[in-house]
């Protein structure tokens, strides 16, 4: 689990993108936890301690340039307008895209209980996008919850691969990135997974628990992407991204260069 922290302030940030995305994208919808397959046919991840599940964290930017994974990122050079501007201008992607996305809640809002405020995850309005890393991070911002643990699932189409980690939460109050973990197999290329982040109330998960849920298509990176990545500023590999249908790289981009 990653614990991400705005400068200019997270709640501005899911403000921001909430009033101007518009049907481009959504803050926090309600969604119905997926039906998964009773047995499914192949798994290639088992539960193992919770010290090694923690997802891989985002280094903050510190200094007036750092090399992240999306290339160079200058601190100085994105304010929260171009931030909202570009998730608004995202353009879904052009092709395997699944066939239903569906919508409705496990519970009254994302949250444990009626004391708690609803997380809030930051996802595109058909919550489907691209993503150039074989394990993409899904973003929430988490101001309170008494849950410790959150479960993420991947499935694969066609039930083809199916992978699990169970994640300990241990920080809240803001943006917070969950992952797949390096020991757990990675997403395979051109394959679209139907994930579910499911946020664990009690001692176990049981189908009530706080559920979102969403696709991704895992792209492997080609000549022009690594170009983008590792030689333009932030603004170029925002517009890239967003261009091209890669929202999952876009929003690591933007929350690793926005703390």
């Amino acid at each position: 689990m990653t614990l991400h922290r705005f400068s200019w302030g997270a709640h501005n940030l899911l403000l921001s993108v909430g009033l101007l995305m518009g049907s481009s994208a959504i803050m926090g919808g309600q969604i119905a936890p997926p039906t998964w397959a009773a047995e499914p046919p192949v798994v290639r991840a088992r539960q193992t301690p919770q010290a090694a599940l923690r997802p891989r964290a985002l280094n903050p930017v510190t200094q007036p340039t750092e090399t992240s994974r999306q290339g160079t990122i200058q601190q100085s050079s994105l304010s929260s307008t171009q931030l909202s501007e570009w998730l608004r201008r995202f353009r879904p992607p052009r092709s395997g895209q699944p066939l239903t996305t569906g919508n409705g809640s496990s519970r009254d809002g994302l949250r444990c209980n009626a004391a708690e405020p609803s997380m809030q995850p930051l996802l595109p309005a058909d919550k489907y996008g691209w993503s150039l890393e074989a394990r993409p991070e899904i973003f929430v911002d988490i101001s309170e919850t008494s849950a410790t643990q959150a479960l993420l699932i991947m499935r694969g189409e066609n039930d083809t691969d199916y992978l699990l980690a169970r994640l300990p939460i241990t920080n809240t109050n803001g943006i917070v990135g969950f992952r797949l973990p390096d020991h757990v197999p990675a997403l395979i290329p051109n394959q679209t997974y139907q994930w579910s982040l499911s946020f664990i109330c009690g001692d176990y998960f049981t189908l009530n628990d706080p559920t979102i849920t969403g696709w991704v298509r895992h792209i492997e990176k080609s000549p022009e992407s690594e170009q983008v990545l590792n030689t333009r500023s932030a603004q170029e590999q925002a517009e890239w991204l967003s261009e091209n249908g890669y929202w999952y790289d876009l929003a690591a981009l933007l929350v690793a260069a926005s703390e």
